[in-house]
């Protein structure tokens, strides 16, 4: 009964190997060398293209090097956005998880440096946990 399976599997493999024709629309990378240094420019996708890719304006911006001091960011190590649209930045220079608004408005600081119950001696990342929790 393996034999029979095998030789009936075995001519459909070279199908299920070829590339689909959807790939051949993809854009190609462009390599350039410029002082013994390889550079590879990605074109960007044609319009409509389902592919991925990063607008060019901003959507949020948070962090201002003079300003109010939960703008004011040190060692940024990790950031991530909570389910409600917030924005949770792990600041490792001083210990705290800056919580803002999806405009980028702070609106929280929890922790800060120590050894403490709700403190930390190295922040270094924030990432979801199981429920409406993240961990630091």
């Amino acid at each position: 009964m393996r034999i029979r399976t095998l030789t009936f599997l075995l001519p459909l493999i070279p199908v299920a190997c070829q590339p689909d024709a959807t790939h051949g629309s993809l854009p190609t990378p462009i390599l350039h060398d410029s002082a013994g240094i390889r550079i590879v420019g990605n074109p960007r996708p044609p319009e409509g293209s389902r592919l991925w890719q990063v607008g060019p304006e901003w959507t949020v911006s948070i962090g201002d090097r003079e300003g109010d001091d939960p703008y004011l960011l040190h060692q940024v190590m990790d950031a991530m956005r909570l389910p409600d649209g917030r924005i949770v930045v792990a600041n490792g220079g001083d210990g705290e998880l800056r919580v803002f608004d999806g405009s980028g408005t702070h609106v929280a600081t929890w922790g800060g440096r120590g050894e403490g119950p709700d403190e930390f001696e190295y922040l270094s990342l924030v990432e979801p946990w199981p429920g409406d929790s993240i961990i630091a």
